[in-house]
């Protein structure tokens, strides 16, 4: 059956793997979208594409850029232009084909809805994103204004135990993809892997509160080399705070970091991180001794708190992630 898959970051790219592999999509009559955008512009995109995407093994691969409201009005005109291009490329090549399945990263934004109104499909697949797959459940339950133009039921493919409401339901993802490919592993017990967050340039924290707590990690772990795999909205600016007054060795990838997991031989003791959901994937990728653990910051300290992160603590705990309170 023909399907079509829409993935607005190369992050999800991994999560789409699980699915193929589970549910034994056959690609080749299928058709693969990527959106790029401010957070990942049309370059990172397209290297990813051109490096890790075998074009022969899909129907079709395109690219489309998105607009961008971080510093420009959504009714300017280099955004009209581009929501006009994103329209006019779904009549082009999407809006007179039947699928069976279309499935989403992102599935509660506005891009998306473009597909739910001019395309036809028989089901809607919303990938996990990341933690805010809560959110998203959240407000499906609660029917708020987010699900103006949204589909009566979406199936929801997910690592995370959510609560849904019917016509909405949850298949849980059985990590078949990884399953198939994870190995034993070394471990260099000199060497921590710290899942990087964008809490200072997403505005949810003060800066001397975050580094307190930066200055309170590496003291819990000083003689040990760390690893900081940063978020793709982390600037310049704080990973070299990082670099050079905290001696964290800044580790840029340009694939999901579950496929980069997957590729080495020898892995960390120790992973950490904050509230990522990759410490939740990564703790079903390590071996028994490999210890997660999530340095949980407190409501008190962040400017915005919901009880998206009180279920993130309890699903992590579930995993058997250790779970530290800041």
């Amino acid at each position: 059956m023909k399907n079509l898959f829409i993935l607005s970051t190369p992050p999800h790219y991994y999560n789409l793997l699980q699915y193929i592999e589970q549910f034994e999509v056959n690609t080749k009559d299928s058709e693969l979208l990527f959106l790029s955008s401010f957070f990942t512009p049309d370059k990172i995109m397209d290297d990813f594409i051109n490096k890790y995407i075998d074009k022969s093994e899909w129907k079709s691969v395109r690219r489309i850029s998105l607009w961008q409201t971080k510093f420009k009005k959504i009714y300017s005109p280099s955004n009209l232009f581009k929501i006009f291009l994103l329209l006019f490329n779904i009549f082009l090549f999407y809006s007179f084909r039947k699928y069976n399945h279309l499935v989403v990263n992102q599935v509660d934004q506005s891009y998306c809805k473009f597909f739910y109104i001019f395309v036809s499909f028989n089901k809607l697949i919303a990938l996990d994103e990341g933690n805010d797959v809560f959110r998203i459940s959240h407000n499906r339950i609660h029917n708020t204004k987010s699900n103006l133009f949204m589909p009566k039921k979406i199936i929801f493919f997910s690592s995370y135990k959510i609560d849904v409401k019917e016509p909405d339901i949850l298949i849980e993802c059985k990590n078949l993809y990884s399953k198939k490919i994870i190995k034993d592993r070394k471990i260099n017990k000199n060497e921590i892997f710290f899942i990087g967050s964008p809490y200072l340039d997403d505005g949810l924290i003060e800066e001397d509160i975050y580094y307190k707590y930066i200055d309170k990690i590496r003291k819990d772990f000083e003689n040990t080399n760390i690893k900081y795999f940063p978020h793709r909205r982390e600037n310049e600016k704080n990973l070299s705070i990082l670099k050079n007054n905290y001696n964290f060795l800044i580790q840029r990838i340009d694939i999901p970091i579950e496929l980069y997991f997957l590729k080495i031989n020898i892995s960390p003791e120790v992973i950490i991180g904050f509230s990522s959901n990759a410490l939740f994937s990564l703790k079903k990728l390590s071996n028994d001794n490999t210890l997660v653990r999530s340095y949980y910051i407190s409501a008190k300290n962040l400017h915005s708190f919901s009880d998206e992160l009180i279920q993130i603590k309890k699903q992590y705990k579930y995993a058997g992630i250790e779970v530290l309170d800041l």
